[in-house]
């Protein structure tokens, strides 16, 4: 069976095609994605404005003519921290429905992070590591995974996704933070990981697995200096993060 899969993130709407054996087991046939930024504004709730709209229409309408030329069997779309927070998320959900006839389902967070747990679990690359904790940081939030004898042990879903925290703290996207900004910011997400009850973020961890847009182009930022390519970089220091 052939199956494509809509993810509408905060930052990029993406698709997947994959060819699902008997046993359940993913072959990827295709991926695309496409830059659709919807989380703008820094506060509590926001509204996705008109143009952000008329982008992510146009998005999904190119991105399903793609997966009907694979002649998919089943299509799923799902939503994530942008849906939940915007104010006229429902809107949205029903025009698509009703011009591209594509139904969109909104994850929780605890949906997401445990999404993202399936899918690391099934890399081939981490299959090597029983215990290990990892962060998937994209624009509108931050999952945080706790992963023990090959098993998933806590999950949890922050709302500190790289283009929140822009968008409340320094909006203007050609500006360097300030150090006082800096200051804010880390001070709010000290507050925010210091309120969670989540045991993701308690206790000591040997390997940390990174995934989510933040993490990609942090990864592509380091390999130019390092003067590799991407793929290359596959060990993040922590003294190179800092």
């Amino acid at each position: 069976m052939k199956v494509a899969v809509f993810d509408l993130g905060s930052n990029t709407t993406k698709l997947l095609v994959s060819e699902v054996d008997d046993w359940g087991n993913p072959q990827v046939v295709a991926e695309e994605s496409r830059a659709c930024r919807l989380t703008v504004g820094g506060g509590e709730e926001f509204r996705f404005p008109e143009k952000s709209i008329e982008r992510l229409l146009e998005v999904l309408g190119e991105l399903l003519e793609i997966a009907r030329g694979h002649e998919v069997d089943r299509m799923k779309a799902v939503a994530t921290e942008a849906f939940r927070r915007s104010g006229n998320s429902q809107d949205l959900i029903a025009l698509t429905q009703a011009s591209l006839g594509l139904p969109i389902s909104v994850l929780s967070g605890l949906e997401e992070a445990g999404a993202i747990a399936a899918g690391l679990l099934s890399d081939p690359l981490i299959a090597r590591f029983d215990d290990f904790h990892a962060i998937d940081l994209g624009g509108g939030s931050m999952e945080v995974i706790a992963v023990n004898d090959g098993a998933v042990s806590a999950l949890e879903s922050l709302p500190l996704g790289a283009a929140v925290l822009s968008a409340r703290f320094c909006p203007d996207a050609n500006c360097e933070w300030p150090d006082s900004v800096c200051l804010e910011a880390k001070d709010y997400v000290a507050s925010l990981l210091a309120s969670s009850n989540s045991h993701a973020l308690s206790g000591p961890c040997s390997s940390l697995v990174g995934a989510g847009g933040s993490l990609v182009f942090l990864r592509e930022i380091l390999a130019f200096e390092a003067g590799v390519v991407s793929e290359e970089k596959e060990i993040l220091e922590l003294s190179e993060v800092d």
